[in-house]
């Protein structure tokens, strides 16, 4: 299998409404990053069921959308007198 299908069958697949939902935008912008390979997508059944999205490509677009890096979570430093 190739490293894309494994993908697919590891992580929750989202349709490009649900996609459209979760990132409160609307199915033609979702379909917009798709078509420009901005977003990466799997289309199973070619056009008839439409695209799916994996949860790790979502996340990767997402990343790379950011302003910033993520970063993990510290606590204050203390003041030295």
């Amino acid at each position: 299998m190739s490293g894309g299908l494994a993908v697919m069958t590891e992580d929750r697949l989202w349709t490009v409404a649900q996609v459209a939902e979760r990132m409160q935008t609307t199915e033609e912008t979702v379909r917009d990053w798709l078509s420009t390979g901005a977003l990466r997508g799997y289309r199973p059944g070619g056009n008839r069921f439409g695209w799916r999205i994996s949860e790790t490509d979502l996340q990767a677009f997402l990343d790379a959308a950011a302003n910033r890096p993520r970063r993990a979570a510290q606590a204050p430093e203390e003041e030295q007198p």
